[in-house]
């Protein structure tokens, strides 16, 4: 997403495996960030997924980057969490039924 001065202030990438979308990276500019684009971005991963018979979407986040919350409004939920991170941090992995 673009500003109106055509600045980048939003923007993800992902891929489609076997009917799931995974959301790899998530990113809002700060000065945006609890706007509504964020949501915006994910629900239209969401409804491109469907689009092309996807059943379910995956994400992943650190602990320490305070994303748990975000997905956990759009429907995610925790299925795992791998430890073993420096400084005691966890890798969450996120799903949710489209």
């Amino acid at each position: 997403m673009r500003d109106e001065n055509q600045k980048i202030i939003a923007g993800c990438n992902g891929s489609i495996i076997f009917g799931v979308v995974y959301t790899d990276q998530l990113w809002v500019n700060p000065s945006y960030r609890k706007s509504g684009i964020g949501r915006d971005i994910m629900e239209k991963v969401h409804q491109y997924a469907r689009s092309v018979g996807c059943a379910k979407a995956t994400v992943n986040t650190m602990d320490f980057q305070n994303a748990l919350e975000f997905y956990k409004k759009l429907g995610y939920k925790v299925n795992f969490e791998r430890v073993g991170y420096c400084k005691d941090t966890k890798c969450l992995f996120l799903s949710k039924e489209l």
